[in-house]
């Protein structure tokens, strides 16, 4: 079983899930998509990647995220998001995982959930981003996969076409709480693809504390930092 093991690898390379390029044996990424060169330190996430550029997120005990938003860490979100390369998703929610390992207090954390997606946008691709982001995520940290608890009631206008105002003011009453039993009370783990100012995160993470959960934490596989503070990572 091993030869014929070792002959399918060598017929049958495993690929990149970011590209699509051959990868060597025990590796998850090709080397021009590597990751690691945008990784964000555990001192900054310990402080919350928003926080650490003097701003808050509401509702929610900070954000935390693996990664910059930037150069490769971009690349490959766009690919998975856009090329439905669905590999993507278990190698961006594994690097979820560590960060969560090393700042959050996962013995609190009762569920995970989701920001859900634009209802038009999952039709048009066939799947929803961050809800496959956050099912490998549950699965990695072994906690309870919470499907649909979130949802958004209509679509709205993309919020990186806004500026900060409007931002706030786009999604009020956009989300909602589908089942209130499967939150009330509990402390919550919810999860995205990007970070930017947090204000998608705050609005759901309003939903689940008026609709009785205890407490949110949010993690996000990459966080669209300052610049400033994308160079200081590399000295921290």
């Amino acid at each position: 079983m091993r030869a014929l093991a070792a002959a399918l690898r060598l017929l049958y390379p495993r690929v990149c899930p970011f590209c699509g390029d051959a990868i060597p044996l025990g590796q998850r990424v090709c080397p021009k998509c590597t990751l690691q060169s945008h990784r964000i330190s555990d001192t900054i996430n310990r402080k919350g990647v928003l926080e650490a550029q003097g701003e808050t997120l509401l509702y929610a005990e900070g954000a935390i995220a693996p990664f910059w938003y930037q150069g490769p860490v971009r690349r490959a979100i766009t690919a998975y998001k856009f090329s439905a390369r669905l590999g993507a998703a278990e190698v961006l929610a594994a690097h979820m995982a560590d960060t969560c390992r090393a700042v959050l207090p996962l013995e609190e954390i009762e569920g995970v959930v989701c920001v859900p997606g634009r209802p038009r946008q999952r039709r048009e691709r066939g799947f929803g981003h961050s809800e496959l982001l956050a099912q490998h995520l549950a699965r990695e940290l072994d906690i309870p996969y919470l499907k649909g608890a979130l949802v958004k009631l209509f679509d709205t206008p993309y919020q990186h076409r806004l500026g900060l105002p409007a931002r706030r003011e786009n999604l009020l009453g956009a989300f909602e709480v589908a089942d209130r039993a499967a939150v009330r009370g509990k402390t919550l783990l919810l999860c995205d693809d990007i970070v930017t100012t947090g204000g998608t995160a705050a609005e759901c993470a309003k939903m689940l504390r008026v609709r009785g959960c205890e407490r949110v934490y949010f993690c996000a596989a990459a966080a669209a930092g300052k610049e400033r503070n994308r160079e200081a990572n590399g000295k921290l």
